[in-house]
């Protein structure tokens, strides 16, 4: 099964997006549509993401196809 397009613009409106890192109600670190951040999650630079860290657009459809590919 394959997302459309379509598909995509619904969740990523519905979920919105977040270009800065931030922690969820619970504490876990999130970004983009969604995405709980992994301690194996590495910044472009190949350090841990932190809280405030700036997220572009790459990054946020990177992860969102990963999230949607499980």
């Amino acid at each position: 099964m394959t997302l459309s397009n379509e598909g995509y613009e619904f969740i990523k409106k519905h979920e919105g997006v977040m270009n800065k890192v931030y922690s969820d109600p619970v504490g876990l670190l999130t970004g983009g549509i969604g995405h709980l951040i992994e301690p194996t999650d590495r910044n472009p630079n190949g350090f841990e993401w932190k809280e405030g860290d700036k997220v572009d657009e790459f990054q946020v459809f990177k992860w969102f196809s990963q999230d949607v590919a499980e």
